[in-house]
């Protein structure tokens, strides 16, 4: 049939649980087209959730210049038309890429051209300030469980990086309950990965 207005947010959404499942072959399908419709529909409430699940995607195979351009025509569409109240949910997501990519004072900077404040953005801005854990927590008290699990293997990351053993593997204890119920494959692996390597 004719594509369908919400067809960009449903196979971004999809990109998202492909990426965590380990098929990242489906999930640069899913980004791509949803990325293919958003241009075309030149609406913010559209355009700026796929640029955020398609940088993501990008970044996760290893293509950063390209997942670094997308954030970078995200950040130009939201000094024009604004992001309005549409940044809720997608912000986290960006906050997470900007952070990899070390953009995390990028998104600070955006941060007024994202709209009012909400949770969700409180939670992006602790992860572009370096502090995922704190996002996490913040994540959990709004039952974003895929994000606060997400939150939790990069305050883990960044725990052992800080030699704080102890704490970040009870992070990663409480974010393979939730990757393991929600079947995110490639999160657990990434999770069990680090624990592991405290033996």
């Amino acid at each position: 049939a004719a594509p369908h207005y919400m067809e960009p947010g449903v196979r971004g959404a999809r990109a998202i649980i492909r990426l965590a499942r380990g098929d990242a072959a489906g999930a640069r399908e899913d980004a791509e087209r949803s990325l293919a419709f958003a241009r075309g529909a030149k609406d913010p409430q559209v355009l700026l959730p796929a640029l955020v699940v398609t940088a993501e995607v990008e970044l996760a195979a290893g293509r950063s210049e390209r997942a670094s351009e997308l954030v970078s025509e995200l950040f130009d569409a939201c000094t024009t038309s604004g992001a309005g109240t549409t940044a809720a949910r997608w912000s986290v997501r960006l906050a997470f890429v900007c952070s990899a990519l070390d953009r995390g004072r990028s998104f600070l900077e955006a941060r007024p051209a994202l709209g009012p404040p909400t949770s969700w953005l409180e939670a992006a801005v602790a992860v572009a300030e370096g502090d995922p854990g704190r996002a996490a927590e913040i994540l959990a008290g709004i039952g974003a469980r895929p994000d606060e699990a997400f939150a939790r293997i990069c305050a883990a990351e960044a725990l052992v990086a800080e030699g704080r053993r102890p704490e970040a593997d009870e992070q990663l204890a409480a974010a393979l309950v939730i990757c393991r119920g929600l079947r995110a494959d490639a999160w657990t692996r990434r999770a069990e990965t680090l624990l592991a390597a405290a033996g």
